[in-house]
């Protein structure tokens, strides 16, 4: 293949000549199987950084299917993401093999919403925490896209691998996709590459454009060994096991030598991809519960799991495999105060279960949902999406009610998150000196430990908030010294009283007050109204005070432009790309992402095909 495929061969022997070798497809065919645009790691693995120190060896993690988890060798040292690590350490000359392999959460069967599961901040608490992933990590290897075709739609499979992508960039981390190996039908010593290997491409193309889109490295195994069979029939049944699905040890080799040049290669500068640090900043498309109220459902631990941690495991840190074990007819609460479009359920299989699940969102059914059966205990993926248009567009708060078909094990759910930007609204009233003084939220749905927040007792006062977006929501606190409060937005007519009175120990919900609006700013008031009469104080407290613009995921508008022309933008948009250049050598050198009526400028010379996402 190449003078890279040695390990061992030092950086600086190539340092100069790298990239021509790398990039160029004239002396090295692995150039257009390999899309490198790692670029945090691009950084960390240079010669300067990677000393004996292991600690300066940046970690990666494996999420995926059975050939991430290592199905088809002979033994684990002979897994790809083993040899990985050993080309890796070889190539570096520092630390151990076991340093350098990423941790491998693969699960037989896993699709992308499996992945995603992984991938998850914390939603117990508000504000939302980094999933604890993110600590393990400076880089994720995911293999998701065979398992996914035919069974996850196109569309359902781009926005969760888009999610899964910008979740990882969001936390400044890299995201290598790797894909799958072509599958094979045997005939004796004879083989045919079967219907399946090619049902899956359009998978497989859709992957690889949103990987180039959002910035992740891609790895095209299924291309490069369809180019050695084309080239030479006959010739990559060596690489596959008697079953034409998974990779042997030879395979396994082949697959850790592609991604090994993926993550030594160099990353083109100034890609456009780079200019994409306002899609990936300040929001969570992954939220998981983990911990939520059921009618009857005590936390379970599962023995004789098949694979390495369950998600909810990597998230709480929890020794075991628990899960809420419902019984027929029980039911649960998962609520999650962001945007979204999806909901994931995150289940332990057990061996010839056919229990099933349903999902009930905002009064409707949205099916029945179930492990697949099998013969080991593992984790199980499963999704739905209420689709934008529907009445579900705009809610900020993403609940559902889960009520069990049979004995069913359910770790806990994650919401998929719209393509939203958080804009935190201020308090223009009350002033310094006023009745509203400091206090702390107790928890409660979403909340799982205290928050600041802000209280009053006197009926009349009233707080005033200014806000961006088109929802807005806030956390209140019910108990029984607590009274009652309305609310107003842009003027219009106060809403019915809310009443804050429960007779039981203090605890917090989520009120949405305000949804769907025209994108831009308003004023929403609220004012503490007479308390209920059994209870024993008009006092109310706020706090997370949280508005959104909502729209669904990467929403385009393409327009043309020349260079030195100026366009006023109507709408709200995170980004603006050059999709097409026609002429010349335009390039996009004035832009406000998310600024109603923002003005969009072309420089540089000629004209260009622009992209505008939201």
């Amino acid at each position: 293949m190449g003078i890279l495929d040695t390990p061992g061969v030092s950086l600086n022997t190539y340092k100069n000549n790298r990239a021509d070798y790398i990039n160029n497809p004239a002396i090295n065919p692995l150039s257009r199987y390999i899309e490198p645009r790692h670029a945090r790691l691009a950084s960390l693995l240079n010669d300067d950084h990677i000393s004996q120190s292991q600690s300066a060896i940046p970690a990666g993690i494996g999420l995926g299917n059975s050939i991430m988890q290592g199905t088809g060798a002979s033994q684990y040292s002979n897994t790809w993401v083993w040899q990985l690590g050993a080309k890796l350490q070889t190539y570096y000359g520092s630390g151990v093999i076991s340093n350098w392999a990423a941790t491998n959460y693969g699960v037989g069967g896993a699709r992308i919403d499996n992945v995603a599961c992984y991938l998850a901040d914390n939603g117990e608490t508000v504000p939302i925490r980094p999933g604890r992933i993110f600590s393990l990590g400076q880089y994720f290897l995911i293999m998701s896209i065979r398992n996914s075709a035919g069974i996850v739609s196109l569309q359902d499979y781009g926005v969760m691998l888009r999610a899964c992508i910008r979740q990882i960039k969001r936390h400044g981390l890299d995201a290598v996709m790797v894909s799958e190996n072509p599958a094979l039908t045997w005939a004796g010593s004879t083989y045919t590459v079967n219907d399946n290997s090619t049902n899956w491409t359009p998978w497989l193309q859709l992957a690889k454009r949103i990987c180039a889109e959002e910035g992740a490295t891609f790895v095209d195994v299924w291309g490069y060994m369809m180019m050695l069979e084309t080239q030479t029939p006959g010739s990559i049944g060596q690489y596959l096991t008697s079953d034409g699905t998974h990779p042997n040890d030879a395979g396994h080799a082949l697959i850790a030598n592609l991604a090994f040049q993926a993550l030594i290669s160099p990353v083109a500068p100034n890609p456009a991809w780079m200019d994409r640090r306002a899609d990936v900043t300040g929001k969570s498309y992954l939220v998981s519960r983990y911990n939520f109220s059921t009618s009857s459902a005590p936390l379970t631990a599962i023995s004789g799991l098949a694979t390495n941690a369950t998600a909810r495991q990597v998230s709480t840190n929890e020794a075991q495999t628990n899960v809420y074990q419902f019984a027929n007819g029980g039911t649960g609460f998962p609520q999650c105060p962001i945007p979204c479009c999806g909901i994931i359920l995150d289940m332990v299989n057990i061996p010839g279960s056919t229990s099933q699940i349903n999902v009930l969102y905002n009064g409707v059914s949205r099916g029945t949902f179930g492990p697949a059966s099998g013969p080991n205990v593992l984790e199980w993926s499963d999704h739905f999406f209420w689709l934008p248009g529907s009445s579900f567009v705009g809610d900020v708060i993403s609940g559902a009610t889960l009520t069990a078909t049979g004995v069913i094990n359910l770790a806990g759910v994650v919401f998929i998150g719209r393509d939203v930007f958080d804009c935190q609204p201020v308090p223009s009233n009350p002033t310094p000196g006023a009745n509203w003084t400091a206090g702390t939220m107790q928890p409660g749905a979403p909340l799982s430990s205290t928050s600041p927040a802000i209280q009053d007792a006197t009926v009349g006062d009233a707080i005033s908030i200014n806000w961006f977006g088109t929802s807005l929501a806030v956390q209140y606190a019910k108990g029984t010294t607590f009274g009652m409060f309305n609310y107003s937005t842009d003027g219009g007519a106060a809403s019915s009283n809310v009443d804050c009175y429960l007779n039981a120990a203090e605890t917090s919900a989520f009120l949405q007050v305000a949804k769907g609006l025209t994108e831009g700013w308003h004023t929403t008031v609220f004012t503490i109204a007479t308390k209920n009469a059994s209870s024993s104080a008009n006092t109310v407290k706020f706090c997370n005070f949280s508005s959104y613009c909502v729209a669904p995921m990467a929403r385009t508008k393409y327009i043309s432009m020349n260079a030195g022309e100026s366009r006023t933008i109507k709408g709200s948009y995170l980004r603006a790309v050059i999709e097409q250049v026609f002429s010349g050598s335009p390039n996009v050198y004035q832009f406000v992402p998310s600024q109603p009526s923002a003005t969009l400028t072309l420089g540089g010379t000629g004209s260009a095909l622009i992209r505008l996402e939201r």
